[in-house]
């Protein structure tokens, strides 16, 4: 065997190796980002799922004691996995990303105005307080309509 073909066949078995090398880390990258992509939906459908009860059926959100409205909106609609995977949200279909952003958003408005009725200490302001739970339960029937399509768009 002369030297000339010996480089040219040490030369393609490393460019045959490199190339078998790259095709299976592109593989295995997309294989990875596809499987981020599905614990992705299926955590944040878990979280969104959890939380709808709460607001379903709709007559519940009408049922509910107020003074167990801030209770509901600080132990009862988990938003931990959200928070945790907010920068991966853009791996979302811009419909699911939309939809869960906004699912969240409600939820804190929720937490906020249920904070303000808890603190509530004027008994002569009935109006604005009934006011102020009005505005609560329509958040919630808003929770229950957007986590509903922000499942449907996870699924």
């Amino acid at each position: 065997m002369d030297a000339t073909t010996f480089i040219v066949g040490l030369l393609s078995g490393a460019a045959a190796g490199a190339l078998l090398t790259g095709v299976f880390d592109l593989f295995n990258r997309g294989w990875q980002r596809t499987a981020e992509k599905r614990d992705l939906r299926v955590g944040l459908a878990a979280e969104i799922r959890v939380g709808l009860q709460n607001v379903d059926p709709e007559e519940r959100i009408h049922r509910t004691p107020e003074q167990n409205l801030h209770f509901i909106a600080g132990n009862c609609f988990p938003w931990e996995f959200f928070k945790a995977n907010q920068v991966r949200i853009g791996l979302l279909p811009e419909e699911a990303a939309s939809d869960v952003v906004e699912y969240h958003s409600l939820l804190w408005q929720f937490y906020e105005k249920a904070k303000v009725l808890n603190r509530w200490t004027e008994p002569d302001d009935t109006g604005e307080r009934d006011a102020l739970i009005a505005e609560i339960r329509a958040i919630m029937g808003r929770i229950r309509i957007v986590g509903g399509r922000a499942l449907k768009a996870l699924s």
